[in-house]
Formats: C-alpha cells, structure tokens, sequence
C-alpha cells in the first residue's frame, strides 16, 4: 500500500493523529463484533477491513504491539449435557470477549474473531436438530437472553431431562426448541458461506 492510499484508508487531522484514528477504528471493530451474531461471511469482511487499515497505519509509520501469542480457548462440547454445555460456551464466549477488549492489534483482534465464530460453530453443532418445523417463527439473529435460556434449562431438568437429544421432542413453543431450531438455521447458512 501506498502512503497516498493509506492516507485515504486513514484520515487524520490536526486533532487526531494516526495512532488515534487507527485506535478508534480498530475499536469500533472490536465493538461490532461484542455486538452481533458471529457469522463467518460478516466477520471475514471485518477482518479483511481490519487488514487493510493495518497495512495502511504500516505505510504511514505507526507500529503496533509486537504480536503476542493468543490464548486459544478449548471449544470442547463433548457433553450431551445441556447445562454443561451452555455453561461451558457461557465461559468461553466471555472470556474470548474479556480478551478482544483488552488486545491493540490487528492480529489479535482477527485471532480472536475467528475463535468467536468457531466458538459458536462449535456450540450451534450440539444444538442440530434433524427435522426443522416446516411452521416456525425463529430467525436466526434473534438470540435469546441468556438467563432465559438458563431458566429454560433448569425447567427443562425439572422436567427429569438433561440431554440434547431431548429438545427435539420439545413442543415448538418452548425456548430450548426455538434455540436448536436458530442454531440449526445458523449452522445452514455458515455451511452455504
């Protein structure tokens, strides 16, 4: 990249330096991706803009951190326990966000990304359902509040079941099965990316 192209990706003025609208930029872009459905189509144009303002802040002189290793968050949901798996992916979701907050550059925070979307493949995967309700008003970027989720959950142990091959004899009503069916629906489109 050029320094005449950088300029256009970064533009700084006399109030802002480089290292500040790089700073706001990659924020924002960490924000979006606290902020929405970790889908690979959208986070890979994230990481492609991100890139590209780290090539451009590279051409302008500005240096970033020295890339740090990344802690990678074990992605095990080998549990058919319900609770433990929502539990698990709870943690990790947290703790990968906790990480994306505090990390300054770009490689990071694209590392960092990938492991979100993985992180919900990961967990969605658990959730397949084998017959989606041909009548049912689940879309997939409602995301249900996650304490329901746990209230569901404890109902759902209340009831004497645990497993996830329970849910799809749930009636279409109750939240765990809307959950299977959006993460079912979710798994669809990242395989159609």
């Amino acid at each position: 990249m050029t320094e005449q192209e950088a300029k256009l990706v970064l533009v700084s003025n006399e109030e802002n330096s480089i290292e500040d609208v790089f700073e706001d930029e990659l924020f924002q872009l960490k924000q979006s991706f606290l902020s929405s459905l970790p889908t690979s189509k959208l986070f890979n144009s994230k990481f492609k803009k991100i890139t590209r303002l780290s090539d451009a802040y590279s051409a302008l002189g500005g240096t970033q951190q020295s890339i740090i290793e990344v802690e990678q968050v074990p992605f095990d949901y080998s549990s058919n326990n319900v609770r433990e798996v929502l539990t698990s992916f709870q943690e990790n979701d947290s703790k990968i966000k906790l990480l994306l907050l505090s990390s300054s550059s770009a490689s990071t925070v694209i590392d960092l990304g990938t492991q979100l979307v993985n992180n919900y493949k990961a967990f969605a995967s658990k959730w397949r359902l084998t017959n989606i309700p041909l009548k049912q008003e689940v879309r997939m970027s409602d995301v249900p509040d996650p304490m329901n989720l746990i209230q569901a959950v404890n109902e759902f142990n209340e009831s004497g079941k645990k497993n996830f091959d329970e849910i799809e004899a749930l009636d279409n009503n109750n939240l765990l099965k809307k959950e299977a069916i959006r993460l079912t629906l979710w798994l669809n489109f990242e395989a159609n990316v």
